[in-house]
């Protein structure tokens, strides 16, 4: 999937007498950054997702088949915030009504598991202490509440004996692919659609989505063999937009470990401080996806 579009449409109004204001900005699917983790979906959207992960500026889609990511560009979100504060200071002096229109560019790419098993468990881990509430549209049977926050996901049996584990970091989505004994890692395929990626001189994988340029660390790749952790020397291998592993020699008599790391960082800060403001969107029929 290409880039798109966001509309953020700024309403500025000045309400009853003086400097009294305020500024909404519109949507419909909170997302939240204080409380980071992965949602499942129990209805409150539509399509395959399973559940969702946020960020700072990226959402993560997780599904049975894989994943999906939507990055939005913090630059452009920054500067409108910039704008925002400057109307904000003119309309403390009480001489402005204005509704305007701004748009942020946004990317989505997905990662597919080739060959993988759709039928797959996925377990969810370490429940966190908050819920989250989705009061979307009118129809109160579509309303979904005290909807669970978890802090990692256990996908079993992508492949045979091959489980995926993933959990948030400060940097952003860590994922271990666990390869039990006597399993072929080799059956580990992901497919990357919608972006531009290769592997540079120091063995990441860069992944280009045009405003910035994710990075798939070099892979760390080990056992743990009667409490020892032993590394075991891993490079990434890419083609036709296909990544797999090239690893060298281990015990196939114990779990192997596959850790890349996605990092987010370059263009999220790494936190939830100074960026969105306002935590909400929604897609409408030509691909936008409206946010606030």
């Amino acid at each position: 999937m290409s880039s798109c579009r966001i509309t953020i449409m700024l309403l500025i109004q000045l309400m009853g007498i003086g400097s009294c204001a305020y500024a909404k900005l519109y949507g419909h699917d909170t997302l939240s950054l204080a409380t980071t983790g992965f949602v499942p979906n129990k209805g409150q959207w539509e399509g395959e997702i399973r559940y969702k992960y946020q960020q700072d500026n990226t959402t993560l889609y997780y599904t049975d088949s894989g994943w999906w990511y939507v990055h939005v560009n913090k630059g452009q979100v920054q500067a409108l915030h910039e704008i925002e504060d400057s109307l904000q200071m003119v309309l403390r002096h009480g001489n402005l009504v204005e509704e305007s229109v701004y748009n942020v560019n946004a990317h989505a790419y997905r990662v597919s598991f080739i060959g993988g098993n759709m039928h797959s468990r996925i377990q969810p881990g370490g429940e966190r202490p908050f819920y989250h509430n989705y009061f979307l549209g009118s129809n109160p049977d579509q309303w979904r509440s005290r909807v669970p926050v978890f802090e990692s996901l256990l996908h079993k049996n992508i492949y045979p004996q091959i489980d995926l584990s993933l959990k948030g970091t400060s940097r952003g989505v860590k994922y271990d692919w666990i390869v039990q004994p006597g399993a072929n890692y080799r059956q580990i395929q992901q497919k990357i659609d919608g972006a531009t990626v290769e592997i540079n001189e120091e063995g990441n994988l860069l992944i280009d989505i045009g405003f910035e340029t994710v990075v798939e660390q070099k892979p760390l790749v080990y056992q743990v063999i009667k409490g020892d952790t032993q590394l075991i020397s891993a490079t990434y291998e890419l083609r036709n937009n296909i990544l797999s592993y090239n690893i060298g020699h281990y015990d196939k008599r114990y779990s192997l470990i596959i850790d890349p790391e996605v990092v987010f960082a370059t263009y999220s800060g790494g936190n939830t401080s100074g960026t969105f403001r306002s935590q909400c969107g929604t897609y409408d029929m030509d691909g936008h996806l409206y946010a606030g």
